[in-house]
């Protein structure tokens, strides 16, 4: 009876096992990616010529990382991936800051990772400059 009541719940339990890693591994990456949005808008706030450091702690694991810069939107976001799976972006709209990086975009992997920001004049505005150190 004992081994009959364990076979039926133990994919039960595996499941919510898997599906509660899966969360707090997402969990981290928003927050990663909200720490560095706030560190965008600090820098941005503080006018041409400011520089910040920022260490980053992305959760280890394939398909996890964040990423920075690009054309249009991208540029004023912070994607998030976990697992491969797309989160929900950090906009930087409040205040609307344009952040580039050089080759486009900057894709920041699973690990510590040492980013450089800087406030500089790009085409008669304000943008932040994201690379990695």
């Amino acid at each position: 009876m004992v081994a009959l009541l364990v076979s039926v719940s133990l994919p039960a339990v595996a499941g919510s096992i898997d599906q509660y890693q899966a969360a707090v591994g997402q969990a981290a990456v928003r927050a990663e990616a909200a720490r560095l949005a706030a560190a965008i808008a600090e820098v941005y706030a503080a006018g041409e010529g400011n520089v910040r450091l920022v260490t980053l702690e992305v959760p280890l694991g394939p398909g996890n990382g964040l990423a920075v810069g690009g054309e249009d939107i991208d540029g004023m976001r912070v994607r998030a991936c976990c697992g491969g799976t797309d989160l929900a972006p950090v906009y930087l709209s409040d205040p609307p800051v344009p952040v580039v990086a050089e080759g486009g975009a900057l894709t920041i992997g699973p690990g510590t990772s040492q980013l450089r920001l800087e406030c500089v004049s790009a085409d008669g505005r304000l943008v932040v400059l994201a690379g990695a150190v």
